[in-house]
C-alpha cells in the first residue's frame, strides 16, 4: 500500500464494537484488567501495538455480566488509545 492510499488523519475513523475483554495466554484481563504500566511491558502488547495516527475513535462497549469492573476496564483502553495515537472520541455502554 502507498501512502498516498492513506486518508489524512481527520478523514480516519475507527469504530470498535467488543467487551473490552483481552483473554489469550500471553494477556488476559481477568480476573481484573491489569495496570496500564503492565500492560506496556507486556512482549504481546509490544508485538500488537499500532499507531492510529490520530484516527477518531468510537467504542460501542458491550457490557456483560461477568464480575469484571467496568470503570477500570474503560480507563484502561483510554490509555491504551492514547497510547497509540488514537482520537478517542466518546464511549458508548451497550446493553442487551
Amino acid at each position: 500500500m502507498d501512502s498516498k492510499d492513506i486518508s489524512p488523519a481527520d478523514d480516519r475513523h475507527l469504530l470498535i464494537v467488543s467487551d473490552l475483554v483481552q483473554h489469550t495466554p500471553g494477556l488476559s484481563f481477568y480476573p481484573k484488567p491489569l495496570s496500564f504500566e503492565s500492560l506496556k511491558a507486556n512482549q504481546q502488547y509490544q508485538q500488537v501495538r499500532v499507531n492510529l495516527k490520530r484516527a477518531k475513535v468510537e467504542v460501542l462497549f458491550l457490557k456483560h455480566h461477568d464480575g469484571i469492573q467496568v470503570d477500570p476496564l474503560i480507563r484502561l483502553w483510554e490509555q491504551i488509545l492514547d497510547d497509540m495515537a488514537g482520537d478517542l472520541q466518546k464511549v458508548e455502554r451497550v446493553t442487551g
